[in-house]
């Protein structure tokens, strides 16, 4: 599900139990984070991915939740250069 900022500081569960940084091309980070069962996309107005240039700045820009877990997931480009297929990939995950 997509949510914007101020919907997200609307809820009533500020507790968020992961935040991922989703790492784009390596030069931009989308935020995804879960709160209980439900899983949210970071957007802006338009309804487009908010894109932050360092994972610093999109931590800071849920600063004033309360986050149990953030990770970083790296993009991992050389699983389409030899030809594995999506669905034999795990993701790495890094603690931050």
């Amino acid at each position: 599900m997509n949510i914007t900022m101020t919907e997200a500081r609307l809820r009533p569960e500020t507790h968020i139990d992961l935040l991922e940084l989703v790492s784009m091309e390596g030069r931009y980070y989308m935020a995804r984070f879960y709160i209980g069962d439900d899983a949210f996309i970071l957007v802006n107005r338009e309804q487009r991915p908010v894109l932050f240039t360092s994972t610093c700045d999109a931590r800071d820009a849920f600063h004033h939740f309360h986050i149990h877990q953030i990770e970083i997931i790296p993009p991992s480009g050389t699983d389409e250069m030899v030809g594995m297929t999506s669905d034999s990939v795990t993701e790495m995950r890094v603690r931050f």
